[in-house]
């Protein structure tokens, strides 16, 4: 994936520094952020794929099983919860690949990114917590321990 991004990277530093006679050193900033805004796109692309498969597939899976638990993190949106991780992940680990001359602008990005990873490891504990604590409900000993 490296190589693919490198090589349209270049084409349209290229293209900016050739056509339309842009200097070098701009041409080469402009074209990383376009790639970025790329990525940016292919990232949301991604993440509205992963909730359209969860939706048409995961879903009704989960929905033709007996068991009430996995209907119960349906409930609680656990699974869009977790397809927040899509686009994160490719925001990760591609970033670094798009901007190579902005190497603070790549740990910011990343350092945003931890920060978004937690917030979904949050999220995701959080409607696991509130699917058991429904199960437990469910019962009749549990209602003796309100």
């Amino acid at each position: 994936m490296h190589h693919f991004i490198q090589l349209f990277t270049d084409k349209i530093i290229s293209f900016l520094n050739n056509t339309l006679n842009i200097k070098l050193s701009l041409a080469t900033t402009l074209g990383e952020f376009f790639m970025l805004l790329v990525l940016f796109i292919v990232s949301f692309i991604a993440y509205k794929i992963t909730i359209k498969i969860i939706r048409s597939a995961v879903i009704p899976l989960l929905q033709r099983t007996q068991n009430q638990f996995d209907d119960l993190l349906l409930k609680h949106h656990f699974f869009r919860n977790i397809s927040f991780l899509v686009p994160a992940m490719l925001l990760f680990y591609f970033t670094e690949d798009t901007i190579e001359n902005i190497p603070l602008l790549v740990n910011t990005i990343r350092s945003i990114l931890e920060v978004v990873f937690v917030l979904i490891f949050i999220l995701s504990t959080n409607s696991i917590l509130d699917t058991i604590n429904d199960y437990y409900n469910r019962y009749d000993f549990a209602k003796d321990h309100r």
